[in-house]
């Protein structure tokens, strides 16, 4: 499948396992908006992003680029989240969340990203892609902001779409970025509807017990971004789980080389 794979893949900081889905509501939480129209959701998330660049690390800077890429962009089109009942190893929780589909040259996929709350405790990213003769399913689980990723699950993701009403535009006065550069270039947008199930059983880890994540039948009112005609900008690569995960293991085998030099030192 041909992903918007220059302009949205992911890395992740990991360094540690979760013992488990970390609990919600910390009172540190942000503050986010009550009954959010799409406009006060990409304010949002836009306000974690500029504090994220402004704090001038690495990590955060690719945090920014999560949030920028997994959660604003759907509310930034117009966008609306839905309150999904996620059925967990520890009980039945309320989260949010988007659902977009990417139609690229007669292939599809459709992702769709599932939080716990506005501290982002809990980053559920599931993708369904239509790219071969079988859908394949991929599923992410982050938590503690991105700092820290769950082992890959055996996952089922089910969507299905309609495209509705007609072209969709971003939200201006949010921040830039070469990502949302390259969707206006390269993609036009239309807003669409989503039923998506999605199941995720995670292997037992260390400090991690059997994990379990589900939920079924989900209405979602999200985007379909069509690529334009042009196929040299397209170019073949993962699903954006996969690279997700490449760029993981690239970040944390950098990390264990940093902290030898520095034990050495």
């Amino acid at each position: 499948m041909n992903r918007r794979h220059a302009h949205r893949s992911l890395a992740i900081a990991g360094t540690a396992l979760a013992a488990g889905l970390t609990a919600c509501g910390s009172s540190t939480s942000p503050t986010g908006p009550t009954s959010p129209t799409p406009a006060q959701l990409a304010s949002f998330f836009d306000s974690i992003y500029g504090a994220r660049i402004a704090a001038g690390t690495h990590a955060d800077s690719e945090v920014a680029q999560y949030v920028a890429e997994y959660l604003e962009l759907d509310p930034a089109f117009g966008a609306s989240r839905s309150t999904i009942t996620v059925l967990t190893s520890s009980g039945t929780e309320i989260w949010y969340g988007f659902t977009d589909a990417e139609y690229v040259f007669g292939d599809t996929s459709v992702l769709t990203v599932a939080y716990s709350d506005n501290r982002l405790t809990n980053v559920l990213i599931a993708e369904e892609d239509f790219g071969g003769s079988t859908p394949t399913s991929s599923v992410a689980l982050f938590t503690d902001g991105f700092a820290i990723r769950a082992p890959d699950p055996v996952a089922s993701v089910i969507a299905t779409w309609s495209p509705v009403g007609s072209a969709c535009a971003r939200q201006s006065g949010l921040a830039d970025s070469s990502y949302y550069q390259g969707l206006a270039t390269y993609y036009t947008c239309q807003p669409a509807t989503f039923t998506v199930s999605v199941s995720a059983t995670f292997p037992t880890a260390a400090n991690l017990g059997p994990l379990q994540i589900a939920f079924t039948n989900v209405g979602f009112s999200g985007i379909v971004f069509t690529s334009i005609d042009d196929p040299q900008h397209v170019e073949p690569g993962p699903t954006r789980v996969a690279g997700l995960r490449a760029r993981l293991h690239a970040r944390l085998h950098a990390r264990l080389h940093a902290r030898l030099r520095a034990l050495r030192a």
